[in-house]
């Protein structure tokens, strides 16, 4: 195995257990009190969901990640509020969900969650197939680079 592959293959390897560490930790995790705060606008924290749907959240906000609610009000009979945000986002459907909201002053909350089982299954491909292709006799194992 090239050493360049080996090195990937351990990192996606490492990462791979970060991943099941978030599984595990999700019970006692909670994205609005603790998470990793990368800069003043980027953190990343771990929502537990029902089951074992547990998500990777990455937002901008120090609060917490925004997980829906309402955004703005404004009486039906005088038309649309001139002041309310505008909104792209994603729905909640296959582990991802998107929210980027820009309000009439230009602030901007957004935030980006996706279900932890696309890490797990993509960081777990290369250590599964170098488990699957290793050296299995006493005397390869000794011989061999990994």
């Amino acid at each position: 195995m090239p050493r360049a592959l080996r090195i990937v293959t351990a990192i996606s390897a490492v990462l791979f257990l970060c991943t099941i560490a978030c599984f595990v930790a999700r019970g006692v995790t909670n994205p609005w009190k603790s998470a990793l705060h990368v800069t003043s606008r980027f953190h990343i924290g771990v929502l537990a969901r029902n089951g074992l749907d547990s998500r990777l959240c990455v937002y901008d906000d120090p609060y917490g990640p925004y997980n829906g609610g309402t955004i703005s009000l404004s009486p039906a009979r005088s038309g649309p509020d001139p002041l309310a945000p505008k909104v792209f986002s994603i729905g909640d459907s296959w582990g991802v969900y998107y929210r980027h909201i820009t309000w009439h002053d230009g602030a901007v909350l957004w935030t980006l969650q996706l279900s932890l089982w696309y890490p797990l299954i993509v960081f777990g491909i290369l250590p599964l197939i170098w488990f699957v292709n290793r050296p299995r006799h006493p005397k390869c194992r000794a011989s061999a680079n990994f």
